[in-house]
């Protein structure tokens, strides 16, 4: 009984996160005016937050491959709180009704959500021994992927308050948009490189294991 409500957390996240980001997804897609060639900068903002989108959901896929954890209401309120600010981060996009600021404050917000995620997923995953090879892959990389997401969260805020005193107009608000967007696509590495290597390694330990 024990074990498939520890199970049960991976159909519990994927139904939540999958409906979330899909909503995220077509809000986006009804939010980008195709009628039009927009400015490089509008593409850029439009590239990263659709790579946010793409994140969230990879990692909470990731995650309830790796790790089972007893679900509680942190677990329902994380990912409707990532929700809340990609919806965020997608209406300030409207340029009439957003300020250029808002889009790297909503940035930034979704950087500490994220800091907050993976604080859940380490504490919760390291409770139970049936993770204990897959915490102790990711362990080393733990420490640098808090402070890597903290780090950006501080340079979203600041990207932002530059990108008040500017406006969209100029080099200044390209530059800006192309650094956080550089940012958003460096929270990948963890999809692209980290976890290919630790899924390997599992698969293989579990093979190995199962062989007369």
């Amino acid at each position: 009984m024990a074990k498939i409500q520890l199970e049960s957390n991976r159909t519990f996240y994927l139904t939540l996160t999958s409906m979330i980001q899909s909503l995220a997804m077509g809000y986006l897609l009804t939010s980008i005016d195709f009628t039009a060639m927009p400015p490089i900068a509008d593409v850029l903002q439009a590239v990263a937050t659709f790579t946010l989108i793409i994140l969230v959901w990879h990692e909470y896929a990731i995650s309830t491959m790796l790790f089972v954890w007893v679900v509680d209401l942190w677990d329902s309120v994380i990912p409707f709180v990532f929700g809340f600010t990609e919806f965020f981060i997608i209406s300030t996009l409207n340029t009439r009704k957003f300020g250029s600021e808002w889009w790297f404050i909503g940035l930034s917000g979704f950087a500490i959500v994220s800091v907050l995620a993976f604080i859940n997923q380490y504490s919760k995953s390291a409770a139970h021994k049936e993770n204990d090879f897959a915490v102790s892959l990711l362990r080393p990389h733990s420490k640098k992927t808090i402070v890597f997401v903290m780090a950006s969260a501080v340079t979203f805020f600041v990207e932002g308050v530059i990108a008040h005193s500017s406006g969209r107009k100029g080099w200044a608000f390209f530059v800006l948009v192309l650094v956080a967007t550089g940012t958003c696509i460096g929270f990948s590495s963890r999809e692209v490189f980290l976890y290919p290597k630790i899924m390997r390694k599992i698969v293989n330990r579990y093979a190995s294991s199962s062989r007369p």
